[in-house]
C-alpha cells in the first residue's frame, strides 16, 4: 500500500514539472499586446442652428364674413349692377328692385310735411299773437285754449307727417340692396325682371382676404400656444407656396370627447389663391432653439439602452450619451450630450467601441445639409 502512494506522488509531480510557468522571465509564454491600428471614419463638425419645434395639423379655411344677401322686401327685380365673381367695396348696390311706387309714395309723404309744415308755422304765429293779447288782458282765457289747442294739434300732424316720409324712404331704400362689407359676390341666384319675395336669397357675399384657418391640437399643447403665434399653411392646389399667418383665438374650452383644443388663425390671402371650403397642412412653431446643437441623423448610434454619439478629441474617438430633440431633413438636434464645434464621427462608427476609445484616421470631412430658410 505505501509503495503504491510513492509511486502516485512520483506520477503527479513528473506532471506538473511538464507545465511552462506563465509570467517567469525566459519562459516561451510571454508576448506583448499589439496596438490596434487607427479606424477610418468620415467626421463632422457638430453645428449650432435655430431650431423650430413644431407641430402639425389639418385644419380648413373659412371666410372671415360670410352672409348670404336676401330682399329686404318683395318686388320685381330692375336691375343688378355686378357681375358674378365680382369684388365689391362695402356700400356697393348689389340689387336694384323697381322703386316706381315707393318713390311716388315719397314725393306725396314730402308734400304732406310741407303742408303739415306750414299749418304748423301758421298755428305757432296764432298762438305766440294770443298769448302777447292774454297778457295784456285782450284775449279771453277761451279764445287763447283754442288757439293753443290748434297750434299743439298741427305740430303732432307735422310729426305723423314726418314719420311717414322716414317710413317711405326706409321702403325705398329697400329696394336697393347693397353690400354691408367688402368681399367678392358669388353665383347669383336670380335674374333681372324676376319677382322675388322678401328674404329670399339673392346671392352670396364671401370675404376672402384674409381667411381663417380652423384646427384642432392636442390638449397637451394649450400651455405652449397663444395668440400671435406664427403658423404656415400648404394646400394641395398650391403645394410649393406655404401661406404664412399667425393665431387668433384659442377655444377656451378642451372638447372633452377627443382632448383636443380648436383653434383659429388669421391667413392674408390678397392674391386670392386660397377659398374658403379647403383644406390644409397646418404647422405650428411652438417656440424655436437659439443655436441648438444639430448633427447629422447617421452620426446617431441606438443601442438597447440609451443614444451614442461618437466624439473625436486629439485624434481618438469616444461613445458619449446623447438625447435628442427635434427630426430635421437629414440632421437631429442633440439636446444633451455634445456642444456646436465638437467634431463627431458620421460613418465608421460600427468600427468603434462603446466602451473604450480608439484612434481614428479621417478619411472625410462630411459638409452639414443646408438648413432651409426660416
Amino acid at each position: 500500500m505505501a509503495l503504491g502512494l510513492s509511486s502516485a506522488r512520483r506520477a503527479c509531480l513528473c506532471a506538473l514539472a511538464a507545465v511552462p510557468l506563465v509570467g517567469c522571465e525566459g519562459t516561451s509564454g510571454t508576448s506583448e499586446t499589439a496596438e490596434r491600428p487607427p479606424v477610418a471614419v468620415e467626421t463632422a463638425v457638430v453645428a449650432a442652428e435655430d431650431v423650430d419645434v413644431v407641430v402639425e395639423a389639418v385644419g380648413s379655411f373659412e371666410a372671415d364674413q360670410r352672409i348670404e344677401v336676401k330682399a329686404r322686401r318683395a318686388g320685381r327685380i330692375e336691375s343688378l349692377p355686378v357681375r358674378e365673381g365680382e369684388r365689391v367695396e362695402a356700400g356697393r348696390a348689389l340689387v336694384r328692385l323697381d322703386d316706381r311706387d315707393l318713390a311716388a309714395r315719397v314725393a306725396q309723404a314730402k308734400a304732406a310735411v310741407a303742408e303739415a309744415e306750414v299749418r304748423a308755422a301758421s298755428a305757432k304765429r296764432a298762438f305766440e299773437r294770443s298769448q302777447a293779447l292774454r297778457k295784456k288782458g285782450i284775449a279771453s282765457e277761451q279764445d287763447h285754449d283754442d288757439v293753443e289747442s290748434e297750434y299743439e294739434r298741427t305740430a303732432a300732424a307735422l310729426g305723423v307727417a314726418r314719420a311717414n316720409l322716414a317710413f317711405a324712404e326706409a321702403e325705398l331704400a329697400d329696394t336697393v340692396v347693397e353690400a354691408p362689407f367688402a368681399g367678392v359676390f358669388g353665383r347669383l341666384r336670380v335674374d333681372p325682371g324676376a319677382f322675388v319675395s322678401e328674404g329670399e336669397s339673392l346671392g352670396l357675399l364671401i370675404d376672402d382676404d384674409p381667411l381663417e384657418l380652423v384646427f384642432s391640437l392636442p390638449e397637451r399643447y394649450v400651455a405652449r400656444l397663444h395668440p400671435d403665434l406664427p403658423v404656415s399653411a400648404l394646400v394641395s392646389s398650391h403645394p410649393e407656396h406655404p401661406f404664412p399667418g399667425r393665431i387668433t383665438l384659442i377655444d377656451p374650452a378642451v372638447d372633452a370627447e377627443n382632448r383636443t383644443v380648436t383653434v383659429e388663425a388669421e391667413v392674408p390671402n390678397p392674391e386670392r389663391l386660397l377659398r374658403p371650403g379647403q383644406f390644409g397642412t397646418v404647422e405650428v412653431r411652438l417656440e424655436r432653439h437659439a443655436g441648438a446643437p444639430v448633427v447629422p441623423e447617421e452620426a446617431v448610434v441606438p443601442t438597447a439602452e440609451r443614444l451614442l454619439v461618437f466624439v473625436v478629441e486629439e485624434g481618438a474617438a469616444s461613445a458619449r450619451t446623447v438625447e435628442t430633440g427635434v427630426r430635421l431633413p437629414g440632421r437631429v438636434e442633440i439636446v444633451r450630450g455634445v456642444l456646436p464645434g465638437e467634431t463627431i464621427v458620421v460613418t465608421g462608427h460600427e468600427k468603434l467601441s462603446e466602451s473604450e476609445s480608439a484612434v481614428v484616421r479621417e478619411v472625410r470631412a462630411v459638409e452639414r445639409p443646408e438648413a432651409p430658410a426660416s
